[in-house]
């Protein structure tokens, strides 16, 4: 009499999307609990809805830019058990609301239905203004870079009367 011992199915960790908001730092895109892991080792890829793009690893995927990422997971079974079916998280990680103009103040965006703001006022006789944030010695005087929420934007300054009105478009880095 022969006896065959059939693999077992594997059984994936929980895995739970880390949704966040953007503050420029690197961050585990998900948490992995592998309480109910059985079978093998959890393995990761960046994807997209429908599959993944990358090799599977087991590298927990971390990012710092905002955007939505899809994280596929499986297990990769032993000697015992089979590979279980892969399956992915959608993760968010939403644009920072929270903007600082360039004296350095503080407000909030939300309702995003400008992109003129007003900073205040400007000296025009001296080829520097009194904040750090900006210098004149850029060949084009009417455009600066500067940062505003942490993200490069390309930025026109306009000045009458000493009154500065500064409007921005965000630099999409192409991924």
């Amino acid at each position: 009499m022969t006896v065959t011992i059939s693999k077992g199915n594997s059984v994936p960790a929980t895995v739970t999307a880390n949704n966040s908001t953007y503050d420029g730092t690197e961050k585990p895109l998900i948490t992995v609990d592998e309480s109910m892991l059985v079978g093998g080792t959890m393995q990761f890829a960046l994807g997209t809805a429908t599959e993944p793009i990358q090799p599977y690893n087991t590298a927990i995927p971390i990012a710092a830019e905002a955007g939505t990422y899809y994280v596929w997971y499986m297990v990769k079974g032993n000697e015992n058990y089979n590979d279980s079916e892969a399956d992915n998280v959608e993760v968010t990680i939403a644009e920072d609301e929270t903007k600082k103009d360039i004296n350095n103040n503080t407000y909030n965006n939300t309702n995003n239905d400008s992109n003129n703001i007003s900073i205040g006022s400007m000296n025009n006789s001296s080829n520097n203004s009194n904040n750090n944030n900006t210098t004149n010695n850029n060949t084009n005087k009417n455009s600066k870079r500067i940062t505003i929420s942490k993200k490069p934007v390309s930025v026109k300054v306009k000045v009458k009367k000493k009154k500065v009105t500064v409007s921005w478009k965000k630099i999409r880095k192409t991924r």
